[in-house]
């Protein structure tokens, strides 16, 4: 008889644990599948690539690609000028960036490329964890049913699609493994205890070395989960040491929230104002009438139930199916549940406050289908059917499908787009041409980063630094109308950094004063000696010298025409002065089918209302032409010709950044241009 290898090790290939890697690995390539299909339109957009090198789609990416392409340069250790913006300068090449720039050099392509399709090469890692945490309760089948939950998380998929170049795409693989080895800790027995230990130390180290602040928080929910589990069996000594931290921690919680943190050695007081602040920004708590950067971001913005269950499953209903699963899991699988459902939605519920958390949802969701499809492959079936595990399969996968497919279309429907554009490349590629000679780049702070890696230049704020005051003091320039105003105070701060509005407070301690302050200074220079003079200082020449430099840093102003769409910048560059606006003004999109000019080119009537002009701006390609209308009107509005109308309030139109961009583009005294295009933006150097 003749014996054929591949046939008898034929049985071998069957094998369930074997079916169960190939499952899983199919659930990744409907995963990126997904993902592939989210970008269906983008052959139709060459806007979207520079060079035939698509563009990332976060601003924050632009971060970890300086960083890589420092470390392919060998430059990294030769970073000191970013560190003017403010922001945390990391002391080792991010991860991150460190894998991409390895990739670069191992494939020979474009840097941009490897950092454009390597998120969700990494996010689908994800699915390794997972699919053992589904295991610990369910069968195989009801595992890759779980795994494929996992991908209809709309929030997990967009976080981590294509151009998403960031730490998000590998945040929830260290979420769900650090609480698999909580659990494994939790409920083994003897040495294998210690391997689980050995693991979760592991993986705290290396989501430390990801993302701090995630392993932070992964750190402390998986400590918590475990010390509050005193419910389970354990040696004395064991759940006296988890009462002991479950006392140390309410004693450390109360002790923050009453401020206590204070009377700490220095490093853990500064923890605890660290740890408060960010909360208060990811609640939209504020403490003065400037903090509102928590509406400003998007990712801190709170969600509705409903907005939640579409973020974490799709569709709310599709969340609420799955966690009715959850809770009769924990029903029947108490400890289980405690473990692996529990901290999900925990951490997935602060979804409510800021969105970023919304992806932390999906597991918990994805869990509670793996239980409803492994009681489905369990159900007891009538006799009459011939064949009851048919049925359960189809009813299995019919269940898997209802839940899975809202979720996993509303990922390719929601197709991924540039942060910036091919324009804006162009136009920071200018200033980029040029060697650097100590300048500083005056840009929103959402810009830092992108201008950051193209220029090779410091900004005075960035993604890193962003916050509170320092975003106001960089938005001023842009929302006053007094050009006067705008020049001095950007030549102070690019000349002082944040030194100048900190020495300033040993004078003037309230910062809502001192802004005041400077504003009223800066808008009148000549009289600078009589308005120092009213505030108590008292050496007028030292301090005249200080706040007009004679030699103030070079400065470029960078702005982008899509500035005067997004009305944040405005809101917080007013903040304190008079007749300030409480909330952001709108800009009115007007498409051409439901609405347009009326016949006298005065007033954009939409519907039954009308938006009367003082102005309108017209863009074609011989430029920008500005037409008075009714002197007084509230409303301007921005023709592009064949794009649909946009109407600003007149107080938009009249700030700084609306008279560079389309008003006089190349006449506002105390800016020279360096390069401008009515549709892209421009860049000019501050005199």
């Amino acid at each position: 008889m003749i014996r054929i290898p591949f046939l008898a090790n034929a049985s071998s290939l069957l094998r369930p644990r074997i079916l169960f890697a190939l499952g899983l690995l199919g659930v990744a390539v409907v995963c990126l599948g997904i993902q592939f299909g989210a970008l269906h339109d983008w052959k139709e957009r060459p806007d979207f690539y520079v060079k035939g090198v698509p563009l990332l789609t976060t601003a924050d990416g632009y971060f970890y690609l300086r960083h890589s392409f420092a470390h392919g340069r060998g430059t990294f250790d030769r970073q000191d000028r970013f560190e003017f913006s403010g922001a945390y300068q990391p002391q080792s090449v991010p991860p991150v960036s460190l894998l991409a720039s390895t990739l670069r050099k191992a494939l020979g392509l474009p840097l941009e490329t490897v950092a454009f399709y390597l998120p969700p090469a990494l996010a689908i890692l994800t699915l390794i964890p997972f699919a053992f945490m589904a295991r610990t309760f369910a069968s195989r089948g009801a595992a890759l049913a779980a795994a494929l939950a996992l991908c209809a998380g709309v929030s997990f998929m967009t976080r981590s699609a294509f151009g998403r170049f960031d730490t998000d795409c590998l945040n929830l693989f260290f979420f769900c493994a650090c609480c698999l080895c909580c659990h494994g800790f939790s409920t083994d027995f003897g040495r294998r205890r210690l391997a689980w230990l050995a693991g979760w130390a592991t993986l705290c180290a290396l989501s430390w070395m990801w993302w701090e602040r995630g392993a932070l928080a992964f750190v402390a929910l998986s400590v918590a989960t475990w010390a509050a589990s005193v419910f389970l069996r354990t040696s004395r000594m064991e759940r006296a040491l988890k009462v002991a931290v479950c006392v140390l921690g309410v004693v450390g919680l109360v002790g923050l929230l009453f401020g206590l943190h204070r009377y700490l050695p220095h490093a853990a007081a500064a923890f605890g104002q660290t740890v408060l602040r960010h909360v208060d920004l990811v609640l939209n708590r504020t403490v003065s009438q400037f903090e509102v950067l928590g509406n400003e971001i998007s990712e801190l913005k709170p969600l509705t139930v409903w907005e939640l269950g579409r973020a974490a499953a799709g569709h709310w209903v599709c969340l609420a199916v799955g966690l009715i699963g959850a809770v009769w899991l924990a029903v029947r699988r108490p400890v289980v549940a405690w473990f692996l459902v529990l901290p999900s939605l925990a951490l997935g519920g602060m979804g409510l406050a800021a969105n970023r958390f919304a992806m932390f949802l999906t597991p918990g969701f994805a869990l509670g289908v793996a239980w409803l499809v492994d009681r489905a492959l369990h159900a007891p079936m009538p006799r009459r059917l011939p064949d009851g595990r048919c049925a359960r399969a189809a009813g299995a996968v019919v269940l898997v499908v209802a839940l899975v497919a809202p979720g996993a279309w509303a990922c390719v429907e929601k197709s991924p787009r540039p942060r910036f554009t091919q324009g804006d490349v162009r136009l920071a590629a200018v200033l980029g041409s040029r060697p650097y000679r100590g300048e500083v780049v005056w840009c929103f702070w959402d810009q830092g980063y992108f201008i950051q890696y193209m220029t090779d230049r410091p900004t005075f704020i960035d993604g890193g630094s962003q916050g509170h005051w320092r975003n106001l003091v960089s938005c001023v320039p842009f929302a006053t109308p007094d050009p006067v105003l705008a020049r001095h105070w950007i030549n102070y701060f690019a000349t002082r950094g944040w030194a100048g509005m900190n020495r300033l407070g040993k004078r003037i301690p309230d910062m809502n004063h001192r802004v005041a302050f400077l504003r009223r200074v800066f808008s009148a220079p000549t009289r600078a000696d009589e308005i120092l003079r009213e505030n108590g200082f008292r050496d007028v020449a030292f301090w005249r010298e200080w706040l007009f430099p004679a030699k103030p840093r070079k400065t470029y102003l960078y702005l982008s025409q899509d500035m005067i769409f997004r009305s944040w910048w405005y809101l917080l560059g007013s903040m304190g002065a008079p007749g300030a606006p409480a909330t952001p003004p709108p800009t009115v999109i007007v498409h051409r089918n439901a609405g347009g000019l009326n016949a006298t080119g005065d007033a954009v009537v939409v519907s039954d209302k009308v938006f009367a002009l003082t102005r309108l701006v017209r863009f074609d390609r011989a430029g920008v032409h500005v037409k008075e209308k009714r002197p007084g009107a509230p409303y301007v509005a921005l023709d592009y010709g064949d794009r649909p109308l946009y109407v600003i309030e007149r107080e938009v139109n009249d700030s700084l950044a609306a008279q560079l961009l389309f008003n006089k583009p190349g006449t506002v005294p105390g800016f020279r241009g360096i390069v401008y295009h009515p549709s892209l933006g421009g860049l000019w150097e501050v005199l």
